[in-house]
């Protein structure tokens, strides 16, 4: 027999041992095949979670948030008329939150439905109760002992239903304050905030006007009876010179003199008071600076795409692990039977 070369006895004697290990240690070719059984499961179920959720995302509700931004001033009843006294004067917390429960009141809410006619939007107008079913007496009667009776939807409940929707956020301690509204249209939202700001300044103006038109009443009230003092004054002093020549200083006529003086100051000081209010009623300004108007969100703040990703991302993989779990744990146990035989040999 003649001999082979070197070379080709040492790869065929290579070849029968790695064939040879392979029949006597199966497990390594279970452990391929367990290996890629658990990656197609866990690959399988990661993908049923994560087409799930990419067809559940255009059906989920969303809601947008817009917000203004205002700045509160401290000022008298005429408003701030300087950007740097109104810097040094402080507001206490106490002040800012009395605005901010102003803004998020239901009376703004109840001017902001009906400028915006929201009164009949689906999205704030409660639906009217089912009726009761009145084939059957028993059931009726059924019906009624587990269902509240429920009234007809009326405008109070719009405007609450607005009202839940405020937004009213402080930036930390300072006096910047965005106020707004959260909608499911972005659009809706934004001309919800412009109109709550809008109502919210022109309040705090109505507010200062009626205040200084109660000043100018009593001012001109106070005009009027001067006047009708004086009148009545020069009367008697008319009177006095025509009866009486009694040129001393401490007789009537003297008198009569320095009270009607008196008068005359007292009289010119409430007309320029009167003037100052109603000057003072026409330049009304409001305590709160107007910073920036509301802009419709481009992304909903509910569902968050990033955060919902992640959370996606974090389900699937769960799901890809449960599924791939006995795969996992027959592995598992195949290796420790395996551990267990070769010892024992």
């Amino acid at each position: 027999m003649s001999e082979l070369p070197i070379g080709q006895r040492v790869s065929e004697s290579s070849g029968r041992s790695n064939s040879g290990s392979v029949l006597q240690n199966p497990s390594i070719a279970v452990k391929e095949f367990s290996t890629g059984r658990s990656l197609f499961r866990f690959s399988f179920g990661f993908l049923i979670v994560a087409t799930c959720a990419l067809a559940v995302w255009p059906f989920l509700p969303r809601r947008f948030e817009a917000t203004s931004i205002i700045i509160l001033r401290a000022a008298d009843e005429t408003g701030v008329q300087n950007h740097s006294a109104a810097l040094r004067q402080l507001l206490d917390d106490g002040a800012v939150q009395s605005e901010l429960d102003m803004i998020g009141s239901l009376p703004l809410s109840a001017e902001v439905t009906e400028r915006l006619a929201l009164a009949n939007d689906p999205e704030f107008k409660r639906t009217a109760p089912s009726s009761v079913p009145t084939s059957s007496g028993v059931l009726s009667s059924i019906y009624a002992s587990f269902v509240p009776p429920q009234s007809a939807p009326t405008v109070a409940d719009t405007v609450r239903e607005v009202q839940s929707h405020v937004i009213v956020n402080r930036d930390r301690r300072s006096y910047t304050v965005r106020i707004g509204y959260w909608s499911k249209d972005p659009v809706k939202a934004a001309r919800m905030a412009d109109m709550l700001t809008t109502v919210y300044l022109e309040r705090q103006i109505t507010h200062k006007k009626e205040i200084l038109t109660r000043q100018s009443d009593a001012s001109r009230s106070r005009v009027l009876a001067l006047a009708n003092q004086l009148d009545a004054l020069r009367v008697d002093l008319d009177q006095l010179k025509t009866g009486s020549a009694d040129p001393s200083p401490g007789g009537r006529l003297a008198i009569l003199e320095n009270e009607r003086a008196v008068m005359t100051r007292e009289l010119d000081a409430a007309r320029a008071k009167l003037a100052d209010a109603i000057d003072r009623s026409n330049s009304a300004l409001p305590d709160a600076e107007f910073v920036s108007v509301a802009v419709p969100p481009v992304s909903p703040i509910f569902p968050n795409p990033v955060l919902m990703a992640i959370a996606t991302f974090l389900a699937a993989s769960l799901a890809g692990l449960a599924w791939a779990a006995p795969e996992f744990l027959a592995r598992a146990s195949h290796n420790a039977a395996s551990t267990g035989t070769h010892k024992t040999v």
